[in-house]
């Protein structure tokens, strides 16, 4: 009876190990996946870290840094397309466009349909200026993203390279009610229409892009300047005085000298005279100041300012003829005809294309009496510049 029982404690113990040395061996590779997969899941977490690591080391300049990190990114998860677009972007940056341009293939062989890798090629292949081949990167770019304003911006900026202006309107004019509330589409059309030389457009745009980011000077400047060419004098002012109110704009000094220009516009020189001596203080060697301040003292009477200024366009740019002409014009308010037509004269053959001197020594001499001196002067000023209504209308006059 013991032994029996002994031989059938054997027996079961026998079996209960068989039993654990087979449900062993049939655990051992769910364990071997389960440890694989563990180890995937880390390798992707540590990945994701790095590449969000190189992406603010590069943001904050540690080029560097950055590349050595996303490189580290890739050797770790090498099927990432957003990994290689970050180290385009770095070896862009560092001017090595071969090897980025290389390195955003690699990203589109892996996703065809990714906006930023093709974008990015789009930069690369205008950077070589073909211009062609950027616009179908950008094209491409924009197909797969419709609702990125920004490849559809760079590809009308292609079409401008490639002289297909009026095609880059079409296109952004068509996509301006989608893209509502986006102030760079319509600047872009604004710098497209001034290319065009269409000034009610440009200036319309412009101020659909202010309405949208009113506190965007920059935008405020563009539209400042487009409303000076297209002569809306008194919105001109508006924004050009809102500029120089500016502490970044303050010291521009083409923004006052168009404040200048817009005032004397508008009929009110006192204002024009005091842009313009402040400008002649600031830059006492500009010329132009000081020919602008002397039409704004003339204007209102101011023989000080007057004299002053064409003293110093005399003194500083001799081979100019605006020196001349002031100095005739003060002779011949001053009653000295002769000595006023010999500036005058002086004037002229400095100034081929402006009629200005010829008109003033025609006025001179038909003061004089001397109207047919006048009329050779008046036609003089139409040989200078055939299409001057006023050179005409006095010739007319002296005639009659």
């Amino acid at each position: 009876m013991g032994r029996n029982r002994i031989k059938w404690a054997w027996m079961l113990a026998t079996a209960l190990a068989v039993m654990g040395f087979v449900s062993g061996c049939a655990g051992q590779p769910k364990q071997s996946e389960a440890r694989k997969m563990a180890r995937e899941r880390w390798a992707d977490a540590r990945s994701k870290i790095m590449f969000a690591m190189a992406k603010q080391q590069f943001e904050n300049g540690e080029l560097d840094k950055a590349d050595k990190t996303i490189t580290e990114a890739i050797s770790i998860n090498a099927t990432q397309a957003p990994y290689y677009d970050l180290a385009a972007r770095i070896l862009m940056e560092r001017g090595q466009l071969e090897r980025a341009y290389n390195t955003v293939g690699h990203s589109i062989e892996l996703d065809a349909k990714r906006t930023e890798s093709h974008y990015l090629m789009g930069v690369i292949e205008q950077r070589w200026q073909r211009y062609e081949a950027a616009l179908e990167q950008y094209d491409t770019a924009y197909q797969c993203t419709p609702d990125d304003v920004a490849p559809l911006l760079a590809a009308a900026e292609m079409l401008v390279k490639l002289d297909r202006t009026d095609e880059a309107i079409k296109r952004l004019e068509e996509k301006r009610s989608y893209f509502e509330n986006n102030a760079g589409l319509r600047v872009s059309l604004g710098r497209m229409y001034l290319l065009k030389r269409d000034m009610a457009n440009a200036t319309a745009r412009f101020k659909e892009a202010a309405l949208l980011a009113p506190e965007d000077m920059s935008i405020i400047e563009q539209l400042a300047m487009a409303e000076y060419a297209d002569s809306q004098w008194a919105d001109a002012i508006f924004h050009l005085t809102k500029l120089l109110g500016d502490p970044a704009f303050s010291d521009r000094s083409e923004l006052k000298m168009a404040l200048g220009d817009c005032y004397m516009a508008t009929s009110k020189p006192v204002e024009a005279r005091r842009v313009f001596m402040d400008l002649t203080r600031e830059n006492p060697n500009d010329v132009n100041a000081w020919v602008k301040l002397a039409e704004s003292a003339w204007t209102v009477g101011d023989a000080v300012r007057l004299n002053e200024a064409a003293a110093r366009v005399q003194a500083l740019a001799p081979e100019r003829s605006e020196g001349y002409l002031l100095r005739g014009m003060i002779l011949m308010r001053d009653g000295r005809s002769q000595e006023a037509i010999a500036w005058f004269d002086k004037a002229g053959q400095l100034a081929s294309t402006n009629a200005m001197p010829w008109i003033l020594k025609g006025i001179t001499q038909e003061r004089m009496g001397d109207k047919h001196a006048a009329a050779e002067s008046y036609r003089q000023a139409l040989r200078v510049a055939p299409n001057d209504a006023r050179a005409q209308r006095l010739l007319v006059g002296v005639n009659e």
